[in-house]
């Protein structure tokens, strides 16, 4: 077989196809696009590979969702999944992906509640992190944290991102407690917390003039920092 094209250069579509319609070779085609943004180029190969009749899999879908995500052609990214046949829990956190970065939060949600649910699939740490992300971006603090806050009730992991959006949240919902609530929930879920979960937690005790716990929360991230430094 042979080696797939350099795609980083600008070739024309038939020179980055002239490989020809392996599944394989069109999957690392296809991630190299995405990671470089270039969603119209990936949707291209997917039309050649259906032209040609040529398989086309799920793995192909998610890496032309993610190129779709990563240039804010959310649009397009929306359009994949919809025709999508079987789409995977990975066809989706990229399509919520996608809808956060283009500042769509209500679709982000509809897709967590209720597309995934009539795919017959269940939210995952990675879907529900994207989801919270693009609830808290846009201002929907209250959707938010009921999104964080269900995810041990649906057995899903909370992660880093998933808390510092959740923080975040609490921050502009002027809900100190909320914030040192979840800096705790991170440290009993042996989680270290980063400058933005310290930070969310600090804004929100000091704009309540709660400035006994704003001082604790930069005690307790100058130690964080400090073990950190120790540790590397």
């Amino acid at each position: 077989m042979a080696a797939a094209p350099n795609f980083c250069a600008d070739a024309q579509l038939e020179t980055v196809l002239s490989w020809g319609c392996d599944a394989k070779v069109a999957t690392v085609v296809l991630s190299g696009l995405a990671r470089q943004s270039r969603w119209a180029l990936a949707l291209e190969v997917l039309t050649c590979l259906q032209r040609r009749r040529a398989e086309v899999n799920v793995q192909h879908r998610n890496c032309a969702i993610f190129a779709c995500g990563r240039s804010n052609a959310w649009h397009a990214g929306l359009a994949l999944l919809a025709h999508a046949r079987e789409p995977s829990d990975v066809s989706f956190t990229a399509s919520i992906s996608a809808c956060e970065k283009g500042h769509c939060w209500d679709l982000a949600l509809d897709l967590l509640q209720r597309a995934l649910p009539r795919a017959r699939l269940k939210p995952n740490m990675m879907s529900c992190s994207a989801a919270v992300s693009a609830l808290e971006k846009g201002s929907q603090w209250s959707s938010a944290l009921g999104v964080l806050l269900r995810m041990p009730t649906q057995r899903v992991s909370i992660d880093n991102v998933s808390y510092n959006a959740g923080s975040s949240a609490y921050e502009k919902a002027s809900i100190w407690q909320g914030s040192l609530f979840l800096l705790g929930s991170m440290a009993a879920e042996r989680l270290t917390p980063s400058q933005p979960s310290f930070g969310a937690a600090t804004s929100a005790c000091a704009e309540a003039g709660v400035w006994s716990f704003s001082l604790a929360v930069l005690k307790a991230m100058a130690r964080a920092q400090l073990l950190a430094n120790n540790i590397t």
